[in-house]
């Protein structure tokens, strides 16, 4: 017996080991606790019921990049050639944070960033505007003409001018093939990364895919030696630089909050200023004895770029959530359509032409001008000092224009700053027609830096306040850029058309003149449209 009721007192007395129940801990929560199994409670029939009536959910469509004004006006400011205050003017976005009762401190998802994630942003995409910036301004001004100049020299001790316009021919059909591989590509690689689901995102994996082709082939640019095999490597490294580029714009206008966009973007045209001098400062000291490693310098600068655009900022988030619409060709040619609901767009047009048109001149030949046309060449090493020293006065200048923009628009209206602006620019090339100096040419690099930045922020001005529908904001500034280009590639033609014919580079001074002064008279004809 005293065995039995020992057992039974054990068996009464709970476990040690088990805790003690919390206070109505066995309450069922009516319809939680109690819910059943619907897959195993409903019938085929109560199933099919449900799914008759079940109500039908509109799948999360996100947003193309070309409807997207803050990637318009990311990619605006990326492609310019001379870094402006075009980035700081406000882009009127009508799903901004600001326009309505959310949180201006999320990005176009709803995610709300950290502040550290916001430091690597602004760290990540400074950093990576002033590698790009870099690499492109040391490749297209300094080392990518003096290749084409020395293919054309080859077979003779000293430089001729008949030579070097051969080069500048060179360089007309290697800038345009390149002008017209980025305007496709960017079109093309804008609408399949719309509809790119990966758990990387939508513009990460494109990122990256162009950052590789853009390196791999920056760095056979050295390998090549001839001016057709050196445009064909040039074509294919476009190709990765506008999907990069498309990409980092992208990613810019789509992670950013609405909060940090203006911070941000200022410190992206500090360093792309401080990336553009640099650059030139770098080729033009490696220029004139080791032209290959500066190549090849500039190939590992551009794969840094790429790397750092996806490694700092934050991680773009998954689009395998997003839904799949098939590809329109639309889509593909929306940048290339005129815009329905802009005021004056036929003077928006020739002033943007006009203004990529006279920069694509200034720039493009800039190389041959210095060694050819002033009378300076007869060394590298004077020359490419000179070419330095334009460079800075340029871009200083710049950066003087877009801190006086806020102050001259404040005391004169559009029509008066823009046209004191394209006044400056026919002075930067009265100077260079008639002061065949260096002291000419630095005048020219002065006058052209300042009146270009200014007329590139104004002319944006100009097209946002001509906007009536604003949902059309991202798809206007997508044509305004096509445009531009598609001024480059009518600068770049017709300045090599016209220094063949005279047989001189210095004629590229009228030129610019010519279309400085169209610009000018299409600014005063159309004074009512920018009073």
């Amino acid at each position: 017996m005293s065995n039995q009721s020992n057992n039974s007192e054990q068996e009464q007395q709970p476990s040690q080991s088990a805790p003690r129940p919390f206070p109505n801990s066995d309450y069922i929560r009516p319809g939680i606790d109690d819910r059943p199994d619907l897959d195993k409670a409903l019938s085929a029939a109560d199933k099919a019921a449900v799914a008759r009536l079940a109500v039908r959910q509109k799948p999360v469509t996100a947003e193309p990049a070309i409807s997207h004004p803050e990637v318009q006006a990311t990619a605006l400011a990326e492609s310019s050639g001379i870094p402006n205050a075009a980035a700081d003017e406000p882009i009127p976005d009508v799903n901004s944070a600001f326009f309505d009762m959310r949180d201006p401190m999320v990005d176009s998802t709803g995610y709300r960033p950290t502040s550290s994630q916001v430091l690597n942003m602004k760290i990540g995409f400074s950093l990576c505007a002033f590698l790009i910036s870099f690499v492109m301004v040391a490749l297209t001004v300094v080392l990518v003409p003096m290749q084409l100049d020395m293919f054309a020299n080859a077979d003779v001790k000293t430089h001729t001018v008949a030579n070097g316009i051969n080069a500048g021919v060179n360089m007309c059909i290697l800038m345009s093939i390149g002008i017209v591989v980025t305007m496709l590509t960017t079109a093309l690689a804008s609408a399949l990364s719309d509809h790119t689901r990966t758990i990387l995102g939508r513009r990460t994996p494109w990122l990256f895919a162009g950052t590789v082709l853009t390196g791999l082939f920056a760095f056979a640019l050295p390998s090549c030696s001839t001016a057709v095999s050196l445009t064909i490597v040039w074509a294919f490294m476009q190709l990765g630089y506008a999907i990069m580029l498309m990409s980092l714009s992208a990613m810019i206008g789509e992670m950013v909050p609405d909060k940090f966009r203006g911070s941000i973007a200022t410190w992206r045209d500090v360093m792309m200023f401080a990336g553009s001098l640099c650059g030139v400062a770098f080729a033009t000291s490696m220029a004139s004895h080791s032209r290959v490693l500066a190549m090849a310098v500039c190939g590992i600068l551009m794969l840094a770029a790429g790397v750092v655009a996806v490694v700092v900022p934050p991680r773009e988030h998954s689009s395998e959530y997003l839904h799949v619409s098939t590809l329109k060709t639309s889509s593909v040619l929306a940048a290339f359509r005129p815009p329905h609901g802009v005021r004056n767009w036929g003077w928006i047009v020739a002033i943007r032409l006009l203004i990529s048109a006279t920069l694509a001149v200034s720039a493009t030949y800039i190389w041959f001008v210095v060694f050819y046309g002033i009378g300076v060449g007869t060394s590298f090493t004077t020359s490419l000092a000179t070419l330095a020293a334009m460079a800075v006065v340029a871009y200083v200048m710049a950066a003087v224009a877009s801190v006086l923009l806020d102050p001259i628009t404040a005391h004169m209206s559009n029509f008066t700053a823009l046209w004191l602006s394209g006044l400056c620019l026919l002075l930067s090339a009265i100077c260079g027609m008639t002061l065949h100096t260096q002291i000419g040419l630095l005048l020219f690099a002065a006058f052209g830096g300042f009146a270009l930045s200014m007329l590139d922020s104004l002319a944006q001005s100009v097209v946002v306040n001509s906007i009536e529908d604003l949902q059309h904001t991202g798809r206007v500034l997508a044509v305004v850029r096509s445009l531009d280009n598609a001024g480059r590639l009518i600068g770049v033609i017709a300045g090599a058309i016209v220094f063949s014919l005279a047989g001189a580079f210095t004629s590229l001074f009228t030129v610019a003149g010519a279309l400085s002064a169209a610009l000018m008279l299409v600014i005063i004809a159309g004074r009512k449209h920018f009073a």
